[in-house]
């Protein structure tokens, strides 16, 4: 064998490989029937996707329909980098009416954004030859505003703290009214035996 074909063999190989692994669907596909059946971007009416976004299937686990999915959405943008991709959810999510309530841009960006009862995780992280979004959907658990939401319980007996949104702090009947330093029992002096 030519020292190019030793060379370029493995690469061919790694290639074909590689090219079984992708679990991902185009934006707006549908099998070769044509059937409505096959997941595509054109379910999620909530988040904006960046043009030229391929699902990964394999990724991803999608429960409910329209505007009430929970989850995880999983997709990958060739081409593009995970600044440019911040910025576009950034610039995207309020006109979808999301709230901004926390966002990080770093190697792996992640931001979170509420609407209603609905709280979106969004993760940006560069690969290869693009970004991978992970979009993670769930339901507002307790402290946040829900319309609807069941009011917090009532504090504690003893509570130092009743406020909502206020840690609460629960004093046991033995200790020191808070603020004050506990005296300590007077202690013998007695020698070590």
């Amino acid at each position: 064998m030519s020292l190019r074909v030793r060379l370029l063999a493995p690469l061919l190989v790694a290639l074909v490989a590689l090219a079984g692994c992708d679990h991902s669907i185009s934006s707006g596909a549908a099998d070769s029937a044509g059937n409505a059946g096959t997941p595509s971007f054109g379910q999620f009416t909530d988040v904006p996707i960046p043009d030229g976004a391929r699902m990964d299937a394999g990724h991803s686990l999608l429960v409910g329909p329209g505007d009430n999915w929970v989850g995880r959405l999983v997709f990958n943008v060739r081409w593009s980098s995970g600044p440019a991709l911040f910025d576009f959810y950034k610039a995207k999510m309020p006109g979808f009416q999301w709230q901004e309530i926390s966002s990080t841009r770093a190697d792996i960006s992640i931001m979170t954004w509420q609407r209603g009862g609905r709280v979106a995780t969004i993760q940006i992280e560069e690969t290869t030859f693009g970004a991978q979004v992970t979009i993670n959907m769930g339901q507002v658990t307790g402290g946040g505003s829900s319309a609807g939401a069941a009011p917090p319980p009532p504090a504690p007996p003893g509570s130092a703290n009743p406020q909502p949104g206020q840690p609460t702090v629960i004093q046991s009947p033995n200790a020191a009214p808070l603020g004050t330093t506990p005296s300590a029992p007077p202690v013998s002096q007695q020698p070590l035996q």
